[in-house]
């Protein structure tokens, strides 16, 4: 494993920021840090490097050929559906007709295919349901203003945020003003994709390694231990979640 220097690039607004990764993760976890980092949250976004999207979306950027440097953009496309001979069908990026000409010069119409793209509300509404967990807001609210507007004005959701997230919480929290809580969310997001793209892709490795060894073995006694934690550890969230759904005044810690 080595770590790159790379830049993700909306084309949609301009915005572009770079970061070191490493070349480990895969493009799909870039595209999920993309989506933070950018506040990027709707349609169907794929990783492009100079004009060529990076797929399968679970290869690596050291298989993709990402190499340090490198200018990736995040673009929507739309999803191409199944023609009757079982190939793709773009015939709808065009239009009505394969060669969609305009009524004044004849040229090709291309304005269809922007219909993709999909521009970032500066002041999205915050989706919200009465008596919606944290991990349901957190999914439900990619954008930070939206999530950070949920936090303030909700308390279980902050109380169970503060839990999860204590260090983050008490940030949210002391920020001056709501516009300051929202660069904190953003800044700590960012963070938090790259470890946890890391951290993901070391887990993945691991458990394959330890699939394979029980594949060998079944009687592994490291391989077992680790499945035999990672199920109980699968049971004191699910019955953390529980509690929340049913007791949600009682759970978390109050920050003064």
């Amino acid at each position: 494993m080595s770590e790159i220097t790379i830049t993700l690039h909306d084309p949609v607004t301009g915005r572009s920021e770079s970061m070191p990764v490493p070349n480990t993760v895969t493009i799909q976890e870039i595209v999920n840090l993309g989506k933070a980092l950018l506040g990027l949250q709707d349609g169907k976004l794929v990783l492009q490097k100079y004009g060529k999207i990076l797929v399968p979306p679970e290869q690596t950027l050291a298989i993709a050929g990402v190499v340090n440097g490198d200018l990736l953009s995040l673009i929507s496309t739309p999803v191409a559906n199944r023609s009757g001979g079982g190939g793709l069908d773009f015939s709808s990026l065009l239009g009505n007709g394969a060669a969609a000409q305009n009524s004044t010069g004849g040229n090709l119409d291309f304005s269809s295919l922007l219909g993709g793209l999909v521009v970032n509300p500066p002041n999205p509404k915050p989706v919200y349901y009465p008596g919606m967990s944290f991990h349901e807001a957190f999914e439900s609210n990619p954008h930070p203003k939206a999530i950070v507007e949920l936090l303030r004005k909700h308390s279980h959701l902050f109380k169970e945020f503060n839990y999860h997230m204590p260090v983050l919480a008490r940030q949210i929290h002391q920020a001056s003003n709501y516009e300051d809580a929202v660069e904190i969310w953003k800044k700590e997001m960012v963070k938090k994709s790259i470890q946890s793209a890391a951290a993901t892709t070391n887990v993945f490795h691991k458990e394959r390694s330890f699939q394979q060894r029980l594949q060998q073995n079944p009687n592994d006694t490291e391989a077992k231990e680790y499945f035999s934690k990672k199920d109980a550890q699968k049971l004191v969230n699910e019955q953390y979640r529980q509690a929340m759904e049913e007791y949600p005044e009682s759970m978390g810690k109050i920050l003064m």
